[in-house]
């Protein structure tokens, strides 16, 4: 297995306009001071496990020490007698929130994966419990649908089977919104309703309570792609924080159907939904 998270040569394929002679050096100062080589460093130590325990381990780990407390934790205990189900969930951090996701959902079902973009889908010790895919055109940077198909039917086949699998729906990081002063998720994609249309389960919604640096939005109104670089620092400026996360009452298959040729309609009821979860006195008014 690949012992790096994001080396150096990642950086110059995912953004071929860097690699350049003049500028090699710059990125690997930059790369330093991003704390990617702590993440790599982070995904060294615990390379020989798998799923939920590297998840559970890289948060103890004594360089990102993150705790959460679980409210809702009894549903995990539903979550281990049902068959498939799906999970929808706000996306603050872009990178602890899914490990936090693993460690929760994969403790009790091993079978879980999330779809994920960007950051995550380079964690090895997870490439089990993550199904990757590109966000589309228009979010981050994002690439065409063919590029996403083999991810789509691999949901669609976990799904069939019987197993859980879980959506970030917004399709990319938590944006500051001016309208509620708030950092929320962007409207989220019709597509993943599609998905949860096409095959009716239960949908737990799940929210974690939380944003990003300041600095890490400012460098999102600059540019999407020197933003996802600062995404491995922001799971080390979290050091010795303790999250709150919001497990919700499952939506029945029966009200799922009820959505059946309503896909935005469905988007925005999951929405709502989940972002109910939060405590009150973060709760915007319209």
């Amino acid at each position: 297995m690949k012992k790096d998270v994001l080396s150096e040569q990642d950086v110059y394929e995912l953004f071929p306009a860097v690699d350049k002679p003049g500028i090699r050096r710059l990125i690997r100062t930059i790369l330093r001071r991003l704390k990617i080589v702590d993440i790599n460093e982070v995904h060294a130590r615990h390379i020989h496990l798998r799923g939920a325990e590297f998840a559970r381990a890289a948060l103890s780990d004594p360089a990102i020490d993150v705790r959460y407390v679980l409210h809702g934790a009894e549903r995990l205990e539903q979550m281990k007698q049902d068959g498939a189900f799906v999970t929808v969930s706000n996306h603050p951090f872009g990178s602890v929130d899914g490990i936090m996701l693993i460690d929760i959902v994969g403790s009790v079902r091993p079978d879980y994966g999330v779809l994920v973009n960007g950051f995550l889908s380079q964690i090895g010790c997870l490439k089990d419990s993550f199904i990757p895919v590109k966000p589309p055109k228009g979010i981050s940077g994002g690439s065409s649908r063919e590029d996403n198909a083999s991810g789509l039917r691999e949901l669609i086949n976990r799904l069939s089977e019987g197993h859980p699998v879980g959506f970030f729906p917004a399709g990319g990081i938590s944006i500051y919104n001016a309208r509620f002063n708030s950092v929320m998720d962007v409207p989220w994609q019709d597509s993943c309703s599609k998905i949860i249309l096409h095959k009716p389960v239960p949908v737990y919604p799940i929210y974690f309570h939380g944003r990003n640096s300041l600095y890490f939005h400012f460098l999102g109104w600059l540019s999407w792609a020197i933003r996802s670089l600062r995404i491995p620092a922001e799971l080390f400026n979290k050091r010795g924080h303790t999250f709150h996360v919001y497990i919700g009452e499952p939506i029945s298959a029966e009200t799922i159907r009820q959505f059946k040729g309503k896909a935005h309609e469905l988007s925005l009821f999951l929405y709502d939904r989940t972002y109910a979860l939060r405590p009150k006195r973060d709760r915007r008014q319209e």
